[in-house]
This record gives C-alpha cells, sequence and structure tokens, in this order.
C-alpha cells in the first residue's frame, strides 16, 4: 500500500524521519502514486480491465449506493473497458445496457453520451451509442447491418440535474428505454445492430486522445447484460448489482 516514485525531490533528508500516519499525496514531481485505497473502480463480473483518462476518479461528493461513484467533469474525462469487445458487441440477441446517472450540467447542443462501443461511426469496429441528447432526453444511436447510421427518436421525459436516475436501455424484439422502472418504446419493430468489436467507453465517443460528446456527473453500478433483464415496468433497483449468479 501507499506507493509512491518521486523524481527530482529528495523527500526524507537527514538520519530520520517521522513514518506517515495518513496516505500518501501526490507532492511536486510526484512521478506515480498507488495509494491501494477504497479501490471499487472494478469490474465485480471480473471480465475487464477499466482504464480512467482526464480527470475521471472515484468520488465521495455523490453514491447511490456505498459511500463512492465515478465522477466525470465533462472536458476529456471517460473510462474505456479495455477488454470489453464481446460485451460492446451486441449483435442480433436481447441485451440490456444499465446503471445509476446524476447528471450536473445539461446535455450540449452536440449531446452527450452515456456509455458507447468506443469510437462512433464510419469505422467497420463501431455499433452503438446510448445517448443522453440535447434538452436531457435519453435515446439511442446505432450503424445497422446495412452500415447506415440510424438516430431513433428521443424519449419525451427529461432528466432534472442532480437526481439519481436508474436508466436502462433493453432490447427485447424491440427497444425500450426504462427510466426509474417506467419504459418508453423507442423503436417499436425488431432492429439489427451491426456487430462491433470496440471496447465499450462511459462518456464522450472518442479515444484514449479524447473527443467531443463528454458526460458530466456521476455514475455507479453500470452493467451489460447479453439478455433482456427487463420486460416490463419495475422497480429500480435498491441495492448494488450483485456480483456474480445473475
Amino acid at each position: 500500500t501507499d506507493f509512491r516514485v518521486v523524481k527530482g525531490t529528495a523527500v526524507y533528508t537527514g538520519t530520520t524521519y517521522t513514518v506517515p500516519t495518513a496516505p500518501l499525496t501526490a507532492i511536486t514531481n510526484t512521478k506515480l502514486l498507488l495509494n491501494m485505497a477504497d479501490g471499487q473502480a472494478i469490474d465485480s463480473a471480473a471480465q475487464n480491465n477499466l482504464t480512467l483518462y482526464g480527470n475521471t476518479k472515484l468520488s465521495t461528493t455523490q453514491a447511490k449506493f456505498g459511500d463512492t461513484s465515478m465522477y466525470f467533469d465533462g472536458t476529456d474525462d471517460f473510462a474505456i473497458l479495455s477488454n470489453s469487445e464481446q460485451a460492446g458487441n451486441l449483435g442480433s440477441g436481447d441485451w440490456t445496457i444499465e446503471g445509476w446517472l446524476f447528471i450536473t450540467a445539461n446535455a450540449g447542443t452536440a449531446n452527450d453520451e452515456f456509455a458507447v462501443a468506443s469510437k462512433w461511426g464510419g469505422g467497420s469496429t463501431r455499433s452503438w451509442l446510448a445517448r443522453i441528447v440535447n434538452g436531457n432526453k435519453l435515446t439511442f444511436w446505432y450503424i445497422n447491418t446495412s452500415g447506415t447510421q440510424v438516430e431513433l427518436t428521443s424519449d419525451s421525459r427529461v432528466l432534472s440535474l442532480n437526481t439519481w436516475y436508474h436508466v436502462a436501455w433493453v432490447k427485447n424484439s424491440n427497444l425500450k428505454v426504462y427510466l426509474n422502472g417506467a419504459a418508453a418504446t423507442l423503436a417499436s419493430s425488431d432492429f439489427q445492430i451491426r456487430s462491433g468489436t470496440d471496447a465499450v467507453q462511459l462518456s464522450g465517443r472518442g479515444g484514449a486522445d479524447g473527443d467531443d460528446n463528454m458526460y458530466q456527473g456521476y455514475i455507479d453500478d453500470f452493467r451489460i447484460s447479453k439478455f433482456a433483464r427487463y420486460t416490463s415496468n419495475f422497480t429500480a433497483p435498491s441495492a448494488p448489482f450483485p456480483d456474480k449468479g445473475q
């Protein structure tokens, strides 16, 4: 625990010093700091490595469950589940994309993304966007099997700022988006998403170099399932998702 590398500064001088009694901090010239404390930015299904970019971090300011959630400040902050090509390839079967959202700024005219199959548009590896659009409404964009980008009509409900919402996009032949367990239909007939191989990215639609369409707010308990978890209105979860067995 508390491993630190400082280059350019002799942190300790003399013959003795007082051993730290609190976690080390990133003092001047710190090049590496591993506190090993409260490590919760993990995939509880133990299938993906999560890489944080920009100022993305765990925060104790807001949490739906427990003490922390993941915070994105809206400027080049995103996270990539680097081994998630399988989860991101939604394909032709049923699936569920869900999580708790707490937005702290209105979606701009360029729109914000909650979760995407990495970079959007053009390339053959890209396939979908679960999206918050201008007006703080929920929608879904995808590339169909013919290679055409499809923008679905947004849900008419508006997400208020500084409020926790459980949001679930569920494909069960048609596509519905559930807000706190209440459904709105986005696509009434069966639709096919082009197979993709990009990793899943939380916030934005870019890559390791950053991009536009950044999410601003908190995300807690994000999950992708390869089946339709919800087929009718339901009561939003009152506890964290279980690590295993579902």
